[in-house]
């Protein structure tokens, strides 16, 4: 069975276009009143701080899939979550797109490729208090195109806290985020787009719409004490971005993900679905991906094994499987 239960899902054929080229294959930002950071709590005992997706779901976390609650939950200090996996589909059906798609690439947000069992790796890392940055790789046949982002919570007084996510190498691309929780499954759909530029000691004064911000998280070098400047510009809703994500119906430890960008009329304009296997890990872990790690446990020493002849092993594949 694969992620939908049904038969694997084929995106439709670009009208009078072939099928496609073979196989080959989301956040903070502005200021507020604080990240989400708060002691997080199970009763009345604190158990740390919250992680970005339980500030913003509030009591409805406990709804998710327990899978999805390790997944979505905080990464402890010192540690990161990797995640590796095969999109069944991934890209765009559109080839009159591949030009401001590669302008997307360059700036690591989307890519003009697309292809089928398209290899790919997520790694996510705990960026300062109350954000989270991740980084991920499409191993297309003949180049490797990486995504990155950094979400982080923003409160206001009297409102739900927000989740807002900055994509691309200088994060200047920014999404605020809807998550609801859906039969165990959690959904993210964007709400608001806004492109964040570096144009610093432009007169900005009076002008409707465009403010200044200070620092971008998750870019090295222009933390909050940097002296760059952003003029913050609101985009039109010009598309729509909606991510599921849920446990794989097998129940192994897969998780499904399926993330689309919709536009009035096109429709789908980017797409990427399928599965992967997650595990937490020290820093400084060698390899890839650990698959069934989902929390930091001291190991037991490990008993002494007698020698044997030393031979040549190859130890590029993914672990459980052949290389």
């Amino acid at each position: 069975m694969d992620c939908a239960g049904v038969p694997r899902v084929e995106p439709e054929p670009e009208p009078g276009v072939g099928a496609g080229d073979g196989p080959g294959v989301g956040p903070g930002f502005g200021p507020g009143d604080g990240p989400g950071d708060e002691p997080r709590s199970v009763g009345s005992r604190s158990v740390g701080p919250l992680s970005v997706s339980e500030a913003v779901l509030g009591d409805d976390f406990a709804r998710l899939d327990a899978q999805l609650q390790r997944y979505f939950g905080p990464i402890p200090a010192g540690h990161e979550g990797r995640g590796r996996g095969v999109y069944a589909w991934a890209g765009s059906r559109y080839r009159l797109l591949r030009p401001v798609l590669a302008w997307f690439a360059w700036r690591h947000i989307l890519f003009p490729e697309r292809g089928r069992d398209v290899p790919f790796t997520v790694v996510n890392r705990p960026d300062g208090p109350g954000a989270l940055s991740a980084r991920r790789e499409f191993e297309f046949s003949h180049v490797t195109r990486v995504m990155e982002d950094t979400m982080s919570v923003i409160r206001s007084p009297g409102a739900r806290p927000r989740l807002v996510d900055r994509l691309g190498r200088r994060r200047g691309l920014e999404v605020e985020l809807e998550l609801s929780v859906e039969d165990g499954g959690l959904r993210m759909r964007s709400t608001r787009l806004a492109l964040r530029l570096r144009v610093p000691h432009l007169p900005t004064r009076g002008v409707r719409g465009v403010r200044r911000v200070h620092g971008v998280r998750g870019v090295p070098g222009a933390d909050a004490a940097s002296p760059i400047r952003h003029l913050r510009i609101p985009l039109p809703r010009i598309v729509t971005m909606t991510l599921d994500e849920r446990a794989h119906p097998d129940g192994d430890g897969r998780q499904c993900v399926d993330v689309r960008l919709r536009a009035p009329v096109l429709g789908d304009v980017f797409r990427y679905l399928g599965e992967f296997e997650y595990g937490i890990v020290p820093v400084l872990a060698p390899g890839p991906v650990p698959l069934s790690v989902s929390a930091p446990e001291p190991e037991p020493e490990p008993l002494p094994k007698p020698e044997q002849p030393s031979r040549s092993v190859d130890s590029g594949g993914f672990p459980g499987t052949s290389a």
